[in-house]
Formats: C-alpha cells, structure tokens, sequence
C-alpha cells in the first residue's frame, strides 16, 4: 500500500520563534498553552480554566517574513486546516499570523 508521508521543514530557529511566540500569545490572552503532539495537526492546545487536562482550544501559529499587505493570502496545509474544522466542531480554534519584519500578529 502506498504511504504519503510528510517531510518536516522546520528548523531550530523555527521551533524557537514558535515557542516564542507562544509565550505572547500566552502572556496577552491569559493562555496556558501546551504543545500539542504533531498527531494532532495543530501547534498548541490552550489548557482549559483551572487545567486538569480539559482541552479549551487549539492554536496553529504561523510566523512569516514579510509585512502585511506583502501578499493577500497565507498558505496553510490543507490537512491541517481540515483537521481544524473537524475539531472546530468541539472547541474554538485560532490561527495567530506574525510577521518577522514588523513583528505583528494577528490572532482569528
């Protein structure tokens, strides 16, 4: 049976912008958020109030080099948006959009 598999692009530094990101995201929303394992199709889980494992979001994080306006659209896998309109189904999902050259992030 033929398998697809997915090649991994991210870097060290990838990995870090994300994680950096995160921290904001945590920091401006109240967030607790949890890397989310790659099975799941998203970056973090947003821990519900008061933990216990309770799942109460999920959050893909994109970080680009360009400024808004650049280009009029982001690309995203469409697995993983897929995937994300399933899980829409059960908890809030956003997608938070940050751009290196002028470091703003849009979160919807």
């Amino acid at each position: 049976m033929w398998k697809m598999s997915m090649t991994m692009r991210e870097t060290q530094a990838d990995r870090a912008r994300e994680r950096a990101i995160a921290h904001r995201l945590q920091s401006a929303n109240g967030w607790l958020l949890t890397k989310a394992p790659s099975a799941y199709r998203v970056d973090y889980f947003i821990d519900g109030e008061g933990g216990g494992g309770r799942v109460a979001g999920a959050i893909e994080i994109k970080s680009r080099n360009g400024c808004w306006g650049d280009y009029p659209t982001i690309v995203c896998n469409l697995g993983k948006v897929m995937w994300m309109q399933q899980l829409a189904a059960h908890i809030p999902n956003y997608l938070a959009i940050h751009t290196r050259h002028d470091d703003r992030m849009h979160v919807a």
